[in-house]
């Protein structure tokens, strides 16, 4: 693993991307469960289901089990000259921010903090995460099959994956990780669930390319990836500031936060019963 930052040292990255061999050992050291890899230039793994899947759950993480953006911004806000920073939880997660470091002005960059909080377990989960794990659970034993899948920064990848395995125990079938927090890179989240149903329905022999899913994800570029490309998939969005440009989007429902991401897992449960794929 890589070293641990302090204010007084120089801030990059100190953690690398691990392999493919390197995520699937990490996979199943921390969940006792083996995933295949993706072939190609798709990083991630999934499990084999041993039956059809009644329904697939495309799972992002950041700002939906877990807090990254309100961490970076406490460390934005701890430096002496510090303002809030609305792009600490606005998916920017590279951008580079001006701060003291002892006498100097110097960069510092949100991949190395995220990295670091990551990796020291400083990134808590979203509130109310007992109750999201418990519907994840129902969804888990009722054959719904939920797969994470997340743009999280090169070097968070080991980190994200005990942080599932501690909070969120058996409730996820794999990892999927198309890199594209900003939106400029050449796979989508779309793209890389897309790999997975092909992979699933050509190694089992039932085909899950065309079964219901969903997709939860705050991200305004992955929301859209999501409407747009994949005509089966209902996206469900906690509603954020930097997502309400879809509000009256086709195919996606934003949902209010009244308690928090949690009253988007309500309205999913409910879509899988008003659409009998749940009792």
């Amino acid at each position: 693993m890589g070293g641990f930052w302090t204010f007084e040292s120089p801030l990059e990255p100190h953690f690398e991307a691990p392999t493919s061999e390197e995520l699937a050992t990490s996979w199943q050291m921390y969940h006792q469960t083996e995933a295949h890899q993706l072939d190609g230039d798709f990083v991630g793994l999934f499990e084999v289901p041993e039956t059809a899947p009644r329904a697939v759950v495309s799972l992002d993480l950041c700002e939906v089990l877990r807090e990254s953006g309100i961490a970076l911004e406490s460390i934005h806000n701890s430096f002496e000259d510090s303002t809030p920073q609305a792009h600490a939880q606005n998916h920017e997660y590279g951008d580079l921010y001006s701060a003291w470091q002892g006498d100097a002005r110097t960069p510092t960059k949100n991949r190395a903090m995220l990295q670091q909080l990551m990796y020291l377990e400083y990134v808590a989960p979203v509130p109310h995460h007992e109750a999201i794990q418990a519907f994840l659970q129902r969804w888990h034993h009722n054959n719904i099959y939920v797969i994470a899948n997340t743009s999280t920064l090169p070097g968070c990848e080991t980190s994200t994956i005990k942080f599932l395995a501690d909070t969120y125990p058996g409730s996820l079938r794999g990892i999927l990780l198309p890199g594209n927090h900003d939106g400029l890179g050449t796979t989508t989240k779309p793209d890389i669930l897309r790999q997975v149903k092909q992979r699933i329905s050509h190694d089992t022999g039932f085909d899950i390319t065309t079964s219901p899913t969903i997709a939860i994800d705050d991200a305004l570029h992955h929301g859209k990836n999501f409407a747009e490309e994949e005509n089966n998939v209902q996206v469900f969005m906690p509603a954020y500031k930097w997502n309400e440009s879809l509000e009256n989007a086709p195919s996606i429902t934003r949902i209010t936060q009244r308690l928090g991401t949690i009253d988007t897992f309500i309205a999913v449960d409910n879509y899988f019963v008003e659409h009998g794929i749940l009792k």
